[in-house]
């Protein structure tokens, strides 16, 4: 839920945003959120890009 507020209140600028406030060890669990719900953009390519993702937080996701 708060991933969606954060989104409705500053849009598109709210991926980098996530990653400039959260330690750097949780970006993989955060990334794995953003490509669930597809806000991952594809132009500009940035430093996000280059997450990996945690893998075991998507497949719960997915099975959801």
């Amino acid at each position: 839920n708060h991933i969606t507020i954060l989104f409705n209140v500053f849009n598109e600028a709210a991926v980098p945003l996530l990653f400039y406030t959260l330690e750097e060890e949780l970006w993989p669990c955060i990334k794995s959120f953003l490509v669930f719900l597809n806000r991952i953009p594809e132009y500009p390519r940035t430093r996000i890009n280059e997450i990996e993702v945690d893998e075991e937080c998507l497949s719960k996701l997915n099975s959801v």
